[in-house]
């Protein structure tokens, strides 16, 4: 078997990952059976690719510097809980407001059904006060590095800082 084959080819929408959507729709609806665990990571991931796509991303200084990039919200435990292939303006993730980072997380969030409660660890491309501010009024906790240029965008940013290192958000 040379290829496989999921989706009818008359049946094309603009979605770039048609093909292999209703592949990740199962995948994201198998990950359901695993409990929610207090601690969950959201990250990217690039499968090497180095074809000719629309939604190839080039990363410079990572060793794989081509390929496809997927969101992924994982477990402490490594297993993963929901991903989302990266499409540009067709990633399937709802837009927030507060930038491309917090609406990858609240949107992971939101679409994997995460409980109060649970705690966020993230990196810096995805952390903001906003975020913070966000995941506090919904009840879950947010943890990340953040890059300095936007504690300095903020206008804001003195008091919040203070306020997330003292705990009292």
């Amino acid at each position: 078997m040379a290829s496989i084959h999921v989706v009818d080819n008359t049946k094309i929408t603009d979605d770039p990952f048609f093909k292999v959507r209703p592949i990740f729709s199962e995948l994201n609806q198998s990950y359901k059976v695993m409990p929610f665990q207090e601690w969950l990571s959201v990250d990217e991931s690039m499968i090497r690719y180095y074809g000719r796509h629309g939604c190839k991303q080039f990363t410079r200084g990572k060793p794989i510097r081509f390929g496809y990039k997927l969101w992924s919200l994982a477990l402490s435990s490594g297993y993963m809980h929901h991903m989302e292939p990266y499409g540009g303006s067709h990633t399937l993730l709802p837009e927030t407001g507060l930038g491309q980072g917090p609406s990858v997380v609240l949107g992971l969030a939101e679409q994997a059904q995460v409980p109060q409660g649970c705690k966020f660890i993230h990196d810096n491309l995805f952390t903001s006060l906003g975020l913070l501010d966000e995941m506090t009024k919904r009840r879950c906790g947010s943890s990340g590095t953040m890059r300095q240029i936007v504690c300095l965008m903020s206008h804001q940013a003195p008091e919040r800082i203070h306020e997330v290192i003292s705990g009292n958000i």
